[in-house]
C-alpha cells in the first residue's frame, strides 16, 4: 500500500531515484529543477510512500501558473519555476509523475493520479483547471490522464528528442475543475 505526504527537501534523492529508474535518460529532469519545486512550489509536490518498506515508490510535482499556456518553451525540461509559477495560479500544470518500474503495470498509476487530481482538488484552493503535458509514446498514461477527464488542448510536434535519436510529439491535456 502506498502512502502520499507532501514532499519535503529532504525527499529531493528519493525523488532523483525515481527520476533515474522511471525516464529515459534523455528526458531526466535535473536535480536543481526538483530543488527549486520543492522550495518554491509549495504543497504541490507528492511522494507516494510504500508503508511496508518505507520506500519511496513515486511522485508528483506540479506548479502554479495564472492561465494555461500554449507555449511549448514553457514546458521544457530544467523551465524554471521563476518564469511561471504564482502561489495564488488558477492553473495547476503537473509537471512530472513517477512511478518506479517495479509498482508499473499493476493499475496503481491509475488509482494514485485519481487520488492526486482529489488531493490537489481539496488542497490547491483556487484551481480552476489542471493542465499536463504527455509523450504521444506513453499510450497507458495518456489512457490514466483521459479516464481522469482530460482532453487534448494541442500537440508540440517533435518536442521530446528520445534517446534513440527518434522524436516524439508533446500532447497537452487538459482538465477543468468548473
Amino acid at each position: 500500500m502506498l502512502k502520499m505526504r507532501v514532499a519535503t527537501l529532504a525527499d529531493r534523492d528519493a525523488i532523483m531515484h525515481v527520476e533515474h529508474h522511471a525516464f529515459d535518460v534523455s528526458i531526466q529532469e535535473k536535480e536543481s529543477v526538483f530543488e527549486q519545486r520543492l522550495q518554491y512550489c509549495k504543497n504541490c509536490c507528492l511522494v507516494f510512500e510504500d508503508t511496508v518498506t518505507g520506500v519511496i515508490a513515486g511522485y508528483v510535482t506540479a506548479e502554479r501558473w495564472k492561465t494555461c499556456i500554449i507555449d511549448a518553451k514553457s514546458y521544457t525540461l530544467g523551465h524554471s519555476v521563476f518564469d511561471t509559477h504564482c502561489d495564488d495560479g488558477s492553473v495547476l500544470y503537473i509537471s512530472s509523475f513517477a512511478v518506479l518500474p517495479e509498482y508499473q503495470g499493476k493499475g496503481i498509476g491509475s488509482t494514485l493520479f485519481t487520488d492526486i487530481i482529489d488531493w490537489f482538488i481539496d488542497h490547491a484552493i483556487g484551481i480552476t483547471e489542471i493542465v499536463l503535458l504527455v509523450n504521444e509514446a506513453w499510450v497507458a498514461a495518456r489512457h490514466i490522464y483521459s479516464n481522469a477527464g482530460f482532453s487534448l488542448v494541442c500537440t508540440f510536434p517533435s518536442f521530446f528528442n528520445n534517446s534513440d535519436g527518434t522524436h516524439t510529439a508533446g500532447i497537452l491535456m487538459r482538465r477543468s475543475l468548473q
